[in-house]
């Protein structure tokens, strides 16, 4: 068995089931209804667990969105952190490392624990910009201070763009 950011996965040929519990805690995390579609997907108790559940996902851009490049960019997305889980996000723009790490703006972000629950990043050109055409990949990582060996990725690949500027008669 392999036990990977709050789940166990079983290496037999048989279905493996688990439970998903809050990092840091032994709360139980029930599955959320919503009709958002950037929600995170939680698995039931009694569902099999799938290896491709991310803790972490980004909501802007979308993949394949073409950005124009030269220009900030503002990277936005949720995980399953909150204030009480010790867990955050980082971000990776075009393999230029080292991760960086986002801005939590979940509902208790104002308090002394960061809420990663929502979070956002600004590109800048001080870390690194786009380049034109489709391989910009934009990688977002959910890590926690208990648990540093363990991580979840989520990535996505956009379209950088040139800047097309028009020149107006006067």
């Amino acid at each position: 068995m392999v036990y990977y950011g709050g789940f166990l996965f079983s290496t037999m040929a048989s279905p493996s089931y688990g439970q998903l519990f809050q990092p840091g805690t032994q709360q139980e995390l029930s599955p959320k209804s919503t009709s958002s579609p950037n929600a995170l997907k939680m698995p039931s108790p009694t569902r099999s667990i799938s290896p491709n559940l991310h803790a972490v996902r980004i909501t802007s851009p979308t993949r394949g969105q073409q950005i124009p490049i030269g220009k900030d960019l503002i990277i936005t997305g949720i995980s399953l952190a909150n204030s009480t889980s010790h867990c955050h996000v980082s971000v990776m723009v075009d393999g230029v490392k080292p991760y960086q790490r986002a801005t939590p703006t979940g509902s208790h972000s104002g308090s002394a624990a960061a809420d990663y629950s929502k979070w956002k990043f600004l590109l800048t050109s001080k870390y690194t910009t786009l380049k034109q055409g489709p391989n910009n990949k934009i990688v977002a990582k959910y890590s926690c201070a208990d648990k540093p060996n363990v991580a979840s990725f989520y990535s996505i690949n956009i379209i950088g763009t040139s800047v097309v500027t028009t020149a107006t008669k006067l």
